[in-house]
């Protein structure tokens, strides 16, 4: 009997399924998660019509975007990159609207938190991009200045 070898991985192109992406913009100042507050030792939900209006955008912009694509949800893991834009205040222009050479580099290190600002993304996204946010294993966000505030997303199966 001929011993025959076997290769220990197969070669990625016989094995490598197409990876999607999804990429979509949402126009509009970021808003985070409300965080329940305690009170008298009792957690209690803040509703936060401004949360409940962005978490609604950014739906209406995920959809629209995975409809026009066909992305159709799946059990895949997902890379997710938020980029979430502010505009710049009025200190970092000069009269003609040009950003001040000190301003230029610029964070923003200004509420809201980061991390409540990515919640409201994620769970917004629940049932249209992916079929729970646990399927995000790599999460990506950041806070900068622009002329006008907005939400940059892309995900891609992994």
């Amino acid at each position: 009997m001929q011993h025959e070898e076997k290769p220990d991985r197969v070669p990625e192109e016989d094995h490598q399924e197409s990876i999607r992406s999804l990429i979509f913009k949402v126009h509009g100042r970021p808003v985070p998660m409300p965080r329940p507050r305690v009170y008298g030792g009792r957690a209690v939900s803040i509703a936060n019509p401004k949360a409940r209006a962005w978490k609604g955008a950014v739906l209406a912009a995920a959809k629209e975007t995975a409809a026009a694509c066909g992305w159709t949800p799946s059990h895949r893991p997902l890379r997710l990159e938020l980029t979430f834009v502010y505009a710049r205040p009025k200190k970092h222009l000069d009269k003609d609207g040009m950003v001040k050479d000190k301003y230029h580099d610029a964070h923003v290190i200004a509420r809201p938190d980061i991390d409540n600002l990515a919640k409201l993304v994620m769970d917004a996204m629940n049932d249209v991009i992916y079929i729970d946010d646990c399927q995000i294993v790599y999460l990506s966000a950041t806070k900068q200045y622009a002329a006008e505030d907005s939400l940059h997303a892309k995900i891609t199966e992994l």
